[in-house]
């Protein structure tokens, strides 16, 4: 999966997304990276040109199944 910088966030570094399986997956500044499942290609577009991008993110997967990977 491609992971793209994402410029002026600091909470995400890179985010990357799978359209075939509707998998997320995100490198915190941190380090961590996680997958989210069950996201759909509106709510990636929404998270990755989002004024906001964390915010976003928070909004967006807080009922979502995820794994640290």
């Amino acid at each position: 999966m491609e992971m793209i910088p994402v410029v002026g966030s600091s909470i995400i570094s890179e985010i990357g997304y799978d359209s075939a399986i509707k998998e997320l997956n995100v490198l915190f500044q941190s380090g961590s990276k996680y997958a989210y499942y069950d996201v759909s290609t509106k709510e990636y577009n929404e998270i990755l040109y989002s004024k906001s991008s964390g915010s976003k993110l928070k909004e967006v997967v807080k009922e979502k199944e995820y794994k640290k990977i």
